[in-house]
């Protein structure tokens, strides 16, 4: 009997992972041509979907599925409630090493703007996720009411996922959802994070958004937070609606990188924001020299205290 995903909608998450279990691996993404080739279905949440910061550790026999969401190639996304307290998470079942440690290193970082993964397990030749589930929209697509607010909190984000020993290395609005109901922003995706303690993890190739990689990227320099800095302003200038329109492909991009053009011109868009104090900050992020980046992004944290 083939495995249906939509089969476990209201049925207890242990149900599904003593099932998930005895699969082979491969199954999942075969169970996903069956479900409508990964279409994700319409989700229906009532009331605040925030998880909140003092929420007690869950347990696998605690939660309930509630909707199957869809899936692809490295699994499938469940809704499900903690019983106890009646928290709407997120559960994922991966088979993709990748998409693994992707869960596992956000997993370090603990921080209210950052998506929040609560616990991992494996599961047969599959592990399963219990995640923040997240509803919102991508940073660009809706205005912040605070723009100061809003990169304050990122910019706080991102020293976080520095003290956990990371870069993020992807950086962008499209990896910023502002959560429902609030708009408070959060970042997401840690598919390109380099865990800056693991000696067998020296990625110097150009990976992330090239239009958001600072200019030693392109000189094959070791990955370090101030990048994420980097990346911010220019996340800042885009959100704006200021940031230079440079042509994607790398034959382009990359001596514009290199030899100051491509910064020249984001600072010069900067000159159109009119916080002042959110354009400076913005051009100090953008600065060749990273250690600046890195000052003015603890800078920020002075707007949250006023």
């Amino acid at each position: 009997m083939p495995f249906r995903p939509d089969a476990f909608a209201g049925r207890p998450l242990a149900d599904l992972l003593s099932a998930v279990a005895r699969l082979d691996t491969g199954v999942l993404a075969d169970a996903d041509v069956q479900m409508h080739h990964g279409r994700i279905a319409p989700l229906t949440v009532t009331g605040n979907a925030r998880l909140p910061e003092d929420h007690p550790d869950i347990e696998v026999p605690g939660v309930m599925i509630e909707q199957y969401l869809g899936g692809g190639g490295q699994g499938c996304v469940f809704s499900g409630r903690v019983t106890a307290t009646g928290a709407l998470i997120a559960v994922k079942l991966l088979s993709h090493g990748r998409a693994v440690r992707e869960a596992l290193l956000a997993a370090r970082v603990r921080h209210p703007n950052v998506v929040r993964v609560l616990r991992a397990q494996r599961a047969g030749n599959y592990w399963v996720l219990l995640m923040e589930l997240v509803v919102g929209e991508e940073l660009g697509a809706v205005a912040p009411a605070s723009p100061r607010t809003c990169f304050a909190r990122l910019a706080d984000a991102l020293t976080a996922v520095a003290a956990a020993g990371l870069v993020h290395r992807d950086v962008k609005p499209a990896n910023v959802l502002m959560r429902r109901p609030d708009a408070t922003p959060v970042l997401v995706d840690f598919g390109l994070a380099i865990d800056l303690g693991s000696t067998q993890e020296v990625d110097t190739d150009v990976s992330g958004t090239p239009y958001f990689l600072p200019p030693e990227a392109w000189r094959d320099a070791r990955p370090e937070p101030s990048w994420d800095a980097y990346a911010l302003g220019v996340s800042a200038a885009v959100v704006l609606g200021t940031a230079p329109k440079f042509p994607g492909d790398l034959a382009t991009l990359r001596p514009a990188k290199l030899n100051g053009t491509f910064d020249k011109a984001l600072h010069d868009s900067l000159t159109g924001v009119e916080d002042t104090t959110l354009r400076d900050w913005a051009g100090e992020l953008v600065s060749a020299e990273p250690h600046r980046r890195w000052t003015a992004l603890a800078s920020a944290a002075r707007w949250l205290a006023a």
